[in-house]
């Protein structure tokens, strides 16, 4: 029922119904409805449920759920219903990928991408890299974008494409858009 309400399928979209529904079956102990309660208290964005959002997923990733260690980490990234910190947010991030939370390495990459110390960007590199040689696309294409920007390797249009090249051919939509620029730019540098 959280989810119906929370999707508009079946009965009028209501996000105060659907977190009421979640809650409950969050209450007993059903492991995913803890992850989408935050989910809907997130979208809801008042200071009421802003406060229970981190509750609840706090609670849960102290109790050790991945999903709920990389929720926190888009909490404390984006500063919602906790003052952004970017360091605590890669501390969580680096939990929930520890966990093997698919989405949470490529969102460490960014976080790390955006402190831009000479700590982060080495880590940067190693995870992405790490990924990216396990034939992660979206890994591929971040490691393409620090060699077109030199941000914590050289900076290298012919490897920037090269990775991009990759990730685009696991069909990433952004991946080949990025591609085409990175081969225009280049041509241009080196027409000039």
């Amino acid at each position: 029922l959280g989810r119906a309400y929370r999707d508009g399928k079946g009965v009028k979209r209501d996000l105060d119904k659907a977190a009421e529904w979640m809650r409950k079956a969050a209450d007993k102990n059903v492991g995913w409805a803890k992850n989408e309660l935050f989910d809907i208290l997130w979208r809801i964005d008042t200071p009421e449920s802003m406060e229970e959002m981190i509750s609840v997923a706090t609670a849960n990733a102290e109790a050790g759920e991945g999903g709920a260690m990389g929720r926190l980490g888009r909490a404390y990234r984006d500063g919602k219903g906790v003052k952004r910190d970017l360091d605590k947010a890669a501390e969580w991030m680096r939990k929930a990928a520890d966990k093997n939370v698919g989405w949470a390495k490529n969102e460490l990459f960014d976080i790390l991408w955006r402190i831009d110390t000479p700590e982060s960007m080495e880590e940067m590199i190693s995870v992405a890299t790490e990924f990216a040689e396990k034939g992660d696309g979206n890994a591929m294409g971040r490691l393409g974008r620090a060699y077109r920007e030199g941000k914590g390797v050289p900076q290298d249009f012919d490897t920037a494409a090269e990775w991009m090249r990759k990730a685009a051919d696991k069909n990433l939509g952004w991946a080949k858009n990025e591609l085409a620029a990175i081969l225009k730019n280049s041509s241009n540098d080196r027409n000039q």
